[in-house]
């Protein structure tokens, strides 16, 4: 058997694995060792800082111009085209998702990378008449060393949407991957150098708790982009409290998906099945709570639970498989936690509720697609984020009933909503309390489209042009075409007027 592969830190274009402690990264489908990975520490750190800070005031990085930027992105979207098969195996090993999906996700992430290289040049401001002899324009300048902490779900997809503006506006950037997928956003940092970033600019620490603290409070990190669960980014915030920096958070969700009778019924329950039951249900927009118009709601509660019934849970590898296992066996019996107390309270698991009895599955961490009924909002399966495969179908009568519902929830990240009435569609989304809304649609991901919360799940936006304007800060300038001193008035008058020439000649 061969030896596993050694992931350290990437730091000044170069893999650092001198003194590091690690740990072994442990297959989720299999239970099995495959690469070991360093566990830094606060030193680690403070070198990975160092050197991001160094390349965003020294190095051959401060001064390049914006076509020069936006080039270097153009040929790093490149790579994660040339590299998908590369770069995909690592995260399918890291977090269990299907092949064929991280892969589909790594060359996506190139589309992203590709239209922020299109932004690099833009500084975004204003210009304007202050008076007669005097102009003010604002500019967007780079804010620094941006720390970009991915989450284990989607690290590719998390790295690119923090990676990409980040350095299209000119500022350096430090990874810390979630320590249960690490490596692929390793993988992203090396790319970045062998695209050609300066050394420096792209780095990358794998550790625990203690590594994303000294990150967050470090004085010369200037800004923090976190994916995760709502209690870590609220220490997050807390944190970054301490020295002032900027936060971008995007945490948690409980995303409502509201179905009308007069909705396109097959089309809503396919929809609702690929994004709950896809990657696990390891996702922060999951529609775990499906939200169905009383008239429809046995037929689709029918058609989900076929679904779930027939979709192959197995070995990611395998390209017929549709869910992979969780990420851990913590999230399996997470998951499983939430289900068994939700059966005690006296819901019925319509679908799933239990790992899949297939001995061959037996040393992952896999659980079946789960359709929960005979809830009530009030429910914690109703409320909190349970983070897999478990959906819960509620009943509603009317617009008022769906739409009271859907916003009594702590969260609000995104939300579906189905139905052939545009007009009612254009008149419930806008009291969403939510940060995006998809009608006749779901996981409607664009690069043009910003995306994040409101509540707990987060504030800041990525993607679009607004997480390009996040990763800057608005400098004001003003330039005077006139007489110099002219706008001084009386001081001008004390400091050049006959009492200032009195008083230099008495000194005299």
């Amino acid at each position: 058997m061969n030896e596993p592969v050694r992931y350290g830190a990437w730091i000044d274009g170069a893999h650092v694995v001198e003194q590091a402690s690690f740990r072994e990264a442990i297959d989720p489908a299999t239970g099995e060792a495959w690469a070991m990975v360093a566990d830094g520490t606060p030193a680690t750190v403070e070198q990975a800082v160092a050197s991001a800070c160094r390349a965003f005031r020294d190095s051959a990085w401060a001064r390049l111009s914006a076509d020069e930027r936006a080039q270097l992105l153009h040929r790093f979207a490149g790579l994660l085209r040339e590299r998908a098969a590369e770069l995909a195996p690592l995260e399918s090993h890291d977090n269990g998702k299907p092949l064929w999906q991280a892969r589909d996700e790594v060359v996506a992430m190139a589309d992203w990378c590709a239209y922020y290289a299109g932004l690099a040049g833009e500084s975004g401001g204003r210009s304007f008449e202050l008076s007669s002899s005097r102009r003010g324009l604002t500019i967007n300048r780079p804010v620094g060393v941006v720390a970009a902490l991915t989450p284990y779900n989607s690290p590719v997809s998390a790295g690119c949407w923090k990676i990409a503006p980040a350095l299209a506006a000119g500022n350096t950037v430090v990874v810390k991957p979630s320590p249960d997928a690490p490596v692929a956003p390793f993988a992203l940092a090396r790319l970045a150098t062998e695209a050609g970033f300066p050394d420096g600019v792209v780095n990358a620490v794998i550790g625990d708790v203690a590594v994303g603290k000294a990150l967050v409070e470090h004085p010369d990190v200037a800004l923090v982009s976190f994916t995760g669960s709502t209690g870590v980014g609220r220490q997050i915030a807390a944190s970054a409290a301490r020295t002032l920096k900027r936060v971008v958070i995007e945490a948690g969700g409980k995303s409502p998906y509201i179905v009308f009778a007069d909705a396109a019924l097959d089309e809503a329950v396919s929809s609702a099945a690929a994004a709950i039951f896809g990657a696990a249900g390891q996702s922060c927009i999951a529609p775990s709570r499906m939200l169905v118009q009383r008239e429809v709601y046995d037929g689709f509660v029918e058609r989900l639970c076929a679904i779930a019934d027939d979709l192959r849970v197995g070995d990611p590898f395998d390209e017929a498989t549709m869910i992979g296992p969780l990420v851990s066996a913590r999230q399996r019996e997470r998951v499983a936690g939430f289900v068994d107390r939700a059966r005690a309270e006296g819901v019925t698991i319509a679908a799933g509720g239990a790992p899949p009895d297939d001995e061959r599955l037996a040393r992952g961490c896999f659980y079946r697609p789960t359709v929960v009924t005979n809830a009530d909002n009030a429910l914690e399966i109703s409320q909190e984020e349970i983070f897999g495969p478990v959906g819960v179908v509620l009943p509603f009568d009317g617009e008022d009933e769906a739409l009271q519902i859907a916003n009594d929830s702590a969260y609000g990240l995104a939300a579906g909503l189905w139905t052939s009435d545009l007009s009612r569609a254009e008149r419930l989304a806008g009291r969403l309390e939510v940060g995006s809304v998809w009608i006749n649609c779901y996981r409607a991901f664009h690069w043009q489209l910003p995306f994040g919360g409101v509540k707990q799940s987060g504030y800041g936006r990525e993607s679009g042009r607004e997480a390009f304007e996040e990763m800057t800060a608005v400098q004001a300038q003003a330039l005077e075409y006139g007489p110099p001193g002219a706008d001084l008035g009386r001081w001008a008058d004390a400091t050049n007027g006959p009492l200032a020439a009195a008083a230099l000649a008495a000194r005299g």
